[in-house]
């Protein structure tokens, strides 16, 4: 992110803080915003609704996101639009792109080719399952419909975390011997 062009960086952080999909991001307006109460509505407008009825959810915002919220001037209307005052979508992917290459430029180019938007939000995810929130709170906060979902896809399994596992369990505890 650091290394983003200065009207973009506010819409990675954006995104990787609240784990909107693209579109939900592309689609928010003002109207969805509560800064006071600290939240942020993924609601059905004119011209987008959600995947399905879990993508209807409420964010919690965190101080980043409230910052970025508060530094738009513009609280009409798209929460975040383009130099010409209108909806910011045309070019999201490129600019992401641009700004990864930047950050990255040792990246082999088979990886760089499949990164997209998508990455933030999959960071998003991964991170809440691997810090150890519970997979249905991740499952709600993502606004999947099916916690297998979730699992599937967001949820790496790591020798260390099954060694972790099972090292909890109490006849496990003092005779656990692994140096994994």
């Amino acid at each position: 992110l650091e290394s983003s062009h200065p009207d973009r960086k506010p819409v990675w952080l954006f995104l990787l803080s609240t784990r909107l999909r693209e579109e939900e991001m592309v689609f928010l307006r003002w109207e969805n915003i509560d800064l006071e109460r600290g939240a942020v509505y993924i609601r059905k407008n004119a011209e987008w609704e959600p995947k399905t009825d879990a993508g209807v959810r409420t964010i919690p915002m965190t101080e980043d996101v409230r910052r970025i919220l508060n530094g738009i001037s513009s609280r009409d209307g798209w929460v975040f639009i383009n130099s010409r005052g209108g909806q910011r979508k045309n070019n999201l992917y490129r600019d992401f792109k641009k700004d990864v290459r930047k950050a990255f430029p040792e990246m082999p180019n088979d990886e760089f080719m499949k990164l997209d938007l998508h990455a933030l939000r999959y960071t998003f995810v991964t991170e809440l399952i691997a810090s150890g929130v519970d997979p249905k709170t991740v499952q709600v906060l993502a606004g999947h419909s099916d916690i297998a979902t979730t699992l599937s896809i967001y949820a790496d399994c790591r020798i260390d975390r099954t060694a972790d596992a099972l090292a909890r369990l109490p006849w496990s505890r003092d005779n656990f011997v692994t140096s994994i």
